[in-house]
């Protein structure tokens, strides 16, 4: 079953994401960019990442940027699900750095949409021992 890490701090949010995702995906959940670095350290590498942008601590950007940087983690397809200005998101979208933003408010049909696609055309393998 293939693994998406949710990045959202808004709590009503991350629990219905959780519950959209649960039953296709095997989720884990970070409330910020921080938290998702931990889960990372800690063994669990998965297949995409769902993030927010705007959050406390370390934010959606700052983390894509980190991912971007790191030999490990670069290529996990990123996925950003926000209600932040679009003409931010799509330079990211033109400069590889995402797969896709999906605007807030989302239907659910069309997240799952996006992320089967993008999880079929992406090709990573993560060569970190994954801790189930």
């Amino acid at each position: 079953m293939k693994k998406i890490l949710i990045v959202e701090d808004n709590v009503p949010m991350r629990y219905l994401l959780e519950t959209i995702l649960k039953k296709s995906y095997n989720v884990r959940s970070a409330d910020d960019g921080l938290t998702a670095m931990m889960l990372l350290s800690q063994g669990f590498v998965p297949d995409l990442i769902l993030t927010d942008i705007n959050m406390p601590s370390i934010n959606g950007w700052e983390l894509i940027v980190y991912l971007k940087k790191s030999i490990l983690y670069k290529n996990i397809p990123i996925v950003v699900l926000s209600s932040s200005q679009l003409e931010d998101v799509a330079l990211a979208t033109d400069k590889d750095l995402i797969h896709g933003c999906i605007k807030k408010p989302f239907e659910p049909v069309n997240l799952l949409q996006h992320l089967s696609g993008v999880l079929k055309t992406s090709n990573y393998l993560s060569a970190v021992p994954v801790k189930e």
